[in-house]
């Protein structure tokens, strides 16, 4: 019941975000700073890795279950392109959640004028990475 009441706050708090992103201009922070949304609606705590072109792995932290967080993409603009988004279960091995399921996302190409959205999905392989430019 409490996990259902956190599910139906943060699709709210999420469709009061987009219908006001809807209204706003194309770039809401009014700034030139890549950045990605993600909303976690997968049951464990999930890892939230960019992958450069080299292929080296860059942690941009971890987002608990219904939970949503922001991450600031500047210094990812500078590495070069493309650059991928993957998504981790993120549960030590001995835990029912520890899978080697992983997401990742095609290749994305971020500018300074660059939005990602990632919606985790509870099945991994139905999460869904958009890419959004603004100017």
């Amino acid at each position: 019941m409490i996990r259902s009441r956190h599910a139906w706050a943060l699709a709210l708090a999420f469709a009061s975000m987009t219908s006001a992103a809807s209204a706003a201009p194309a770039n809401p922070t009014g700034d030139d700073e890549p950045e990605m949304r993600v909303v976690n609606n997968h049951e464990y705590r999930v890892q939230i890795v960019l992958v450069d072109k080299s292929g080296r792995h860059h942690s941009l932290g971890h987002i608990a279950p219904d939970r949503a967080a922001e991450f600031d993409l500047d210094e990812f603009a500078e590495f070069g392109l493309p650059l991928q988004v993957k998504v981790v279960v993120d549960e030590p091995v001995w835990s029912p959640g520890a899978t080697e399921k992983a997401v990742r996302s095609g290749s994305l190409y971020i500018s300074d004028k660059t939005e990602v959205r990632v919606w985790v999905e509870s099945d991994l392989t139905e999460t869904q990475v958009e890419d959004h430019n603004w100017g």
